[in-house]
């Protein structure tokens, strides 16, 4: 007898629709807890990336503002000695990324609609029992056919936010390189102008000040209130040319990182579209610290290279 109600109850519930609702609402509700997972996830852990790219912001302004500040006046006073240099300009703090919203009010308007098409068994019997077999027929299948369109706009709509969703994670990753090249890019200013410039800088102005010395002993002039000549073009093509063009390239050297200091590059770069040709602009940043480097190494007396080094300038 059981077997034979259920038969027909099953019948009904095909006739009625409520057999295709139930379906539906099913279908439904594993793509919306699918969806809610995805998103949290992606979510999640863009936010992890971008409280890790903050904590690195804050310590390169830290480092910036008080460390490699300090350092880049420090050449800025040496290289005045020898010629006219544009100081650098206040310190511009780098700016840090907003975390994601987790869309919390999407979540609950799925949910709500879900439960709205999720009646109870005693619910349909009433529509039943009050609107006809016929009633209920025309009400439910009206209601399929909604649910149909929502399932598939949902569809879209998932597919859209977890395209949008990896996209912004994407982009957070290809922030998170442009920082550690910028901030290895400031950390290489601040290690070559400390342990590499101004060490032979000191080294080139105790030369020119004895030099001066010498030759007031020669004119045998009184040895006060000397006057220390620090032209460096008149050491260009004598046997100290190694100082001219270690000074040249020192000017040279500090000029690309002024530039990079004083421009909040990481922000300039990271609040607009980010791609292949941002990375490429850090890494030509880091290409030419690196060979403005190499040309300091060329001309230096501390470097223990000999007279017959390269002479490049």
């Amino acid at each position: 007898m059981k077997k034979v109600l259920d038969w027909v109850g099953g019948k009904i519930n095909d006739f009625t629709g409520e057999t295709e609702r139930e379906q539906l609402v099913s279908e439904l509700k594993t793509l919306h807890k699918a969806y809610m997972s995805n998103i949290t996830d992606i979510i999640d852990t863009t936010n992890n990336r971008i409280q890790s790219y903050n904590d690195t912001i804050r310590k390169l302004n830290g480092f910036r503002k008080n460390k490699v500040s300090l350092t880049i006046s420090s050449l800025y006073r040496f290289l005045s000695k020898f010629g006219n240099v544009f100081q650098t300009k206040l310190f511009a703090a780098e700016s840090g990324k907003e975390e994601i919203i987790l869309p919390e009010k999407i979540f609950e308007s799925k949910t709500k609609y879900i439960e709205d098409n999720d009646w109870e068994k005693k619910e349909y019997i009433k529509k039943i029992l009050f609107k006809t077999v016929f009633g209920a027929r025309m009400e439910i299948r009206k209601k399929n056919q909604v649910l149909r369109e929502t399932l598939g706009q949902y569809r879209l709509e998932i597919a859209s936010t977890e395209s949008q969703a990896r996209l912004i994670q994407e982009k957070v990753a290809t922030d998170i390189r442009i920082s550690k090249i910028y901030e290895s890019n400031i950390r290489m200013i601040d290690d070559v102008i400390e342990e590499k410039i101004i060490p032979e800088l000191e080294l080139i102005d105790a030369f020119m000040e004895a030099e001066a010395i010498k030759n007031v002993i020669i004119a045998k002039r009184e040895l006060q209130n000397i006057p220390v000549n620090r032209k460096i073009t008149l050491l260009n093509g004598t046997l100290h040319e190694k100082h001219y063009r270690f000074i040249r390239n020192a000017f040279l050297f500090y000029q690309i990182g002024k530039k990079i200091y004083d421009t909040p590059v990481l922000t300039r770069l990271l609040h607009e579209e980010t791609s292949e040709r941002d990375l490429i602009e850090v890494e030509k940043h880091t290409e030419a610290l690196q060979e403005q480097s190499r040309m300091l190494n060329n001309a230096s007396i501390l470097e223990g290279q000999d007279g017959g080094a390269s002479r490049d300038c």
